[in-house]
């Protein structure tokens, strides 16, 4: 089975189970906030990440 994971998976802090991301935006500083449900307790954490290195964004394209 191939599974797609857009980011990294994190752990809940709580049971050790995987987490899914039910929020997230990035402040002026260039952090990522996410706010993090765990599948298996329900507890519902935050993460902050900072990518080190140059990350590059895909230019929006217009359509004609």
């Amino acid at each position: 089975m191939n599974e797609r994971r857009d980011t990294a998976t994190r752990l809940c802090p709580v049971c050790g189970g995987e987490s899914i991301v039910r929020r997230g935006s990035e402040r002026d500083d260039g952090v990522y906030t996410r706010e993090r449900q765990c599948k298996s307790c329900g507890a519902v954490f935050l993460t902050l990440e900072v990518y080190s290195g140059a990350v590059k964004k895909p230019k929006k394209i217009k359509n004609p």
